[in-house]
C-alpha cells in the first residue's frame, strides 16, 4: 500500500495542539538541535547562544515555528499508521500514530532511524507522500 498524507496543517504557534502534538514537537524540537525547549519557546525567536555563534549561525535556528513548521497524519493504506512533523522544509520526525515512538527522522533531506545509523526503510514511500500534496 502507498503511504497518503491526510489533515496536512501549517502550525504557526502553540494555540490549539493537543497534548500528544506538543509531546510531539516537543520530541521532535528535540531530536533537531538537542535543546531541552518548551514547545511555546519553538514559537519565539531566542537570543543566538554563543555556540550558535561559533557554528555560525546567526538566527535562533530552534525556532521551529518561524522555519515551515507542519503536521500530517500518515495513512497506510486505510489505516493511520503515522503522525509526521516537518520543519525548515528538510527536517522532521515521524511518529507511531497516536504516540510519542519516533521511528524516522529527516536529516536535511534523507529519512534515517532515530539514532542516524540507517536509512529509514520507507524513505522513498514518505517523500512520495510528501511531494503527492507539494511538501517536497
Amino acid at each position: 500500500m502507498a503511504l497518503t498524507l491526510h489533515g496536512l496543517r501549517d502550525v504557526t504557534s502553540p494555540d490549539g495542539l493537543t497534548p500528544l502534538e506538543r509531546a510531539q514537537l516537543y520530541l521532535a524540537g528535540r531530536a533537531f538541535d538537542g535543546r531541552d525547549r518548551r514547545v511555546e519557546d519553538r514559537f519565539v525567536e531566542l537570543p543566538v547562544s554563543p555556540e550558535d555563534l561559533a557554528d555560525g549561525l546567526d538566527w535562533d535556528d530552534g525556532c521551529l515555528g518561524a522555519n515551515m513548521l507542519w503536521t500530517a497524519a500518515v495513512y497506510d493504506g486505510e489505516v493511520h499508521a503515522f503522525d509526521l512533523w516537518v520543519h525548515h522544509a528538510d527536517n522532521g520526525c515521524l511518529f507511531t500514530a497516536g504516540s510519542t515512538d519516533q521511528l524516522a527522522g529527516r536529516v536535511q533531506s534523507t529519512w534515517m532511524t532515530p539514532d542516524l545509523r540507517a536509512p529509514y526503510p520507507r524513505a522513498a514511500e514518505l517523500d512520495a507522500a510528501m511531494h503527492a500534496v507539494g511538501r517536497w
